[in-house]
């Protein structure tokens, strides 16, 4: 119930940047769809969002550009596809 209540407060407001660790993967499976869809709103009307994550399906379903770090510094950036593609071949 906490996590729901949080969830709530935290999407309350639209920010002009929205910065996100991870998407929402607690819950059961009804809250979860009601997330992504609270998120989805969010991130229609959010002028920039900042996503890290290690989930590339979601990196690639709501990104435009992505970059790979290492130790805190940019080592390739490119399009979802192509950073997902290098990610899964080792390049770190």
């Amino acid at each position: 119930m906490f996590l729901r209540l949080a969830f709530a407060i935290s999407t309350h407001f639209v920010p002009d940047i929205l910065v996100m660790d991870e998407l929402i993967s607690a819950g059961d499976s009804a809250f979860q769809e009601k997330a992504r869809e609270r998120l989805r709103t969010l991130f229609d009307k959010s002028r920039i969002i900042v996503l890290a994550a290690h989930d590339l399906d979601a990196i690639q379903a709501n990104c435009n550009r992505a970059v790979i770090l290492s130790q805190g510094s940019i080592i390739h950036a490119g399009t979802p596809e192509e950073m997902a593609a290098a990610y899964k071949a080792g390049i770190r």
